[in-house]
């Protein structure tokens, strides 16, 4: 239970930055990751990677005042939230940003998703799960 509660936590205040852009609710998204990820309590290369990218995203967000900034994002395309903008000669730290050049995803982005992936693999090659996944799949 306490995990699902850490997971609603994450995504309300996701939700509710990713609709405001406001720096606090960034403030508050970013210290609520934290406060889940100090939590883990192993120290890997896959737990490495998503702290990483944790730490890039927020970085760059926060340095934006709560915004997203989009290096190579044409004119004609409107982001579909107010979160990701645009960059501009006022952004900071756009070699952490959103890249056009990488799919719109950023450095962190990646790192996060390699961490995420290498961690189900991980999770998936533990013989002692593979029984209790296949009874949850029938």
């Amino acid at each position: 239970m306490k995990t699902l509660a850490k997971v609603v936590a994450v995504l309300v205040t996701w939700l509710a930055w990713k609709h405001t852009a406001s720096l606090s609710m960034c403030w508050l998204f970013w210290l609520t990751v934290l406060t889940v990820e100090i939590r883990i309590r192993q120290v890997n290369y896959e737990v490495v990677l998503l702290t990483v990218g944790t730490a890039s995203n927020a970085l760059v967000t926060l340095l934006n005042h709560g915004v997203m900034p989009v290096v190579g994002m044409p004119t004609s395309i409107r982001a579909t939230y107010p979160i990701w903008q645009m960059a501009g000669a006022g952004n900071q730290m756009l070699i952490l940003a959103d890249h056009a050049s990488l799919w719109y995803f950023s450095v962190g982005d990646l790192c996060m998703l390699a961490g995420g992936l290498l961690l189900l693999m991980k999770f998936m090659q533990v013989p002692r799960l593979w029984p209790v996944l296949h009874k949850r799949i029938k």
